[in-house]
C-alpha cells in the first residue's frame, strides 16, 4: 500500500511538473493580450505579428551656457508599422520631472527647478497642418492628429521647443560647474506605443526609467566656439572643428592600446564670440539622446577589444582637468 501511494504521489508531482511547464500558474492579464493576439511568446520571444513602431528625428538646437537654456527645431518622422489606426501621438518632456509642482519620487535643490519645456507651433504632415496639444502630467502630453495615421503609414511632425537645464547637477542631468554641462532628457521625444498598453502615458518622477522604440537621430548642436561637446551616436564634422594636431590624437587613440591625451589644457579655446555647430549622428539608438559640453574638460581616448564583429572599439572619458584621472596619461 505505501509503494502504491509513493507511485501515485510521484505521477501526480510529475503531471503538476509538466502541466506549470506549458502555461505558468499566474499569467497578467496584459502579457495574455500579447499571446492572444500571436505578437509574443511565453518563451520572451517575438510572436509571428509581433511589430515595433520607430521615429527618424532631426534636431537642431542652440545652447545658450549663461543663460542655461537650449532654443530648438525637431522633425521627426514616425512610422506606425502597428495594425491599428493612430489619432494622436504621444510625446515625453521628461526634462519637466525637474519643472516646479511636478511629481518626483527624489528630493531636489530648488536651484535644480524650472519653469518647464516650452512645446509650440506643431505642425503635422506635407502641409504642415497645426496640431493641438494637451497635457497629461507634467511629463506626458498628447498631440491630436488633424488626419489619422494609419497602419503602414508615417507622418512627419515638427516643432519648436525651449528646454532650461538645472542650473545645479541634477538627477542625470544639469550644471556641473560654471561651464560644464550634462544634457539628458532635452528634446520632446514620442512615447512607445506597443501591442499591450498602446501609448505609454507613464510620467516620469525621476527614479524608474522609460523605455523607447529604436530611432535615428540627427543632431545638429551649435554652442560658443571655445566649448566642446562630446555625444551618443559619432560626429561628422571633426575637421571643421579640431585644430590638425587634436584630429591626428583622435585618430592615432582609435587604434592605441594604451590612452592618448586628445585634448590638452593648451588646447582650450578662448572665448571670440564666435559659435561653432556640432554634428551628429547615430543610428538605431534604443536609449536616449544626451550630450555633455565644457570649455576645460581633457579629453582622454583609446581602443578596447570588441567581442562584437568590428575588432576594436574606442572608449573615451573626459574630465576636469585637475581630476585625479590626468595623472599617468601622455600628453
Amino acid at each position: 500500500m505505501t509503494r502504491q501511494l509513493i507511485a501515485l504521489t510521484t505521477l501526480l508531482l510529475f503531471s503538476t511538473l509538466c502541466t506549470y511547464g506549458q502555461k505558468p500558474l499566474f499569467e497578467s492579464r496584459e502579457l495574455d493580450i500579447g499571446y492572444q493576439k500571436s505578437t509574443r511568446l511565453r518563451t520572451g520571444m517575438p510572436g509571428e505579428q509581433y511589430w515595433q513602431n520607430h521615429s527618424n528625428y532631426t534636431i537642431t538646437a542652440r545652447f545658450q551656457p549663461g543663460e542655461s537654456k537650449l532654443t530648438g527645431k525637431l522633425t521627426v518622422v514616425y512610422y506606425n508599422e502597428s495594425p491599428d489606426t493612430l489619432k494622436s501621438i504621444v510625446f515625453k518632456l521628461m526634462q519637466n520631472v525637474y519643472k516646479k509642482g511636478a511629481n518626483r519620487q527624489m528630493p531636489v535643490d530648488e536651484l535644480i527647478l524650472h519653469d518647464g519645456v516650452i512645446v509650440k507651433n506643431i505642425r503635422c504632415g506635407g502641409n504642415e497642418t497645426p496640431a493641438e496639444m494637451n497635457s497629461l502630467s507634467a511629463t506626458v502630453v498628447n498631440v491630436n492628429l488633424p488626419d489619422e495615421l494609419l497602419p503602414g503609414a508615417n507622418l512627419t511632425i515638427k516643432l519648436d521647443f525651449e528646454t532650461p537645464i538645472p542650473k545645479a547637477s541634477g538627477y542625470r542631468s544639469g550644471t556641473i560647474d560654471s561651464s560644464s554641462f550634462f544634457v539628458a532628457y532635452w528634446f520632446p521625444q514620442i512615447a512607445v506605443y506597443d501591442d499591450i498598453f498602446g501609448w505609454d502615458k507613464e510620467q516620469y518622477v525621476g527614479v524608474p526609467e522609460t523605455y523607447n522604440d529604436f530611432s535615428d537621430y540627427q543632431v545638429h548642436l551649435t554652442l560658443p566656439s571655445e566649448y566642446t561637446v562630446w555625444a551618443t551616436g559619432e560626429l561628422t564634422n571633426e575637421s571643421e572643428l579640431y585644430s590638425k594636431p587634436v584630429l591626428e590624437r583622435i585618430k592615432k587613440s582609435k587604434k592605441s592600446e594604451t590612452t592618448i591625451r586628445i585634448l590638452t589644457e593648451k588646447d582650450f579655446k578662448k572665448p571670440d564670440g564666435n559659435e561653432l555647430t556640432w554634428k551628429f549622428n547615430a543610428s538605431k539608438l534604443y536609449l536616449y539622446f544626451a550630450w555633455g559640453a565644457s570649455d576645460h574638460y581633457l579629453w582622454d581616448g583609446q581602443a578596447a577589444q570588441n567581442p562584437g564583429p568590428e575588432n576594436l572599439c574606442w572608449v573615451q572619458s573626459a574630465y576636469p582637468a585637475d581630476s585625479c584621472f590626468r595623472h599617468g596619461v601622455p600628453v
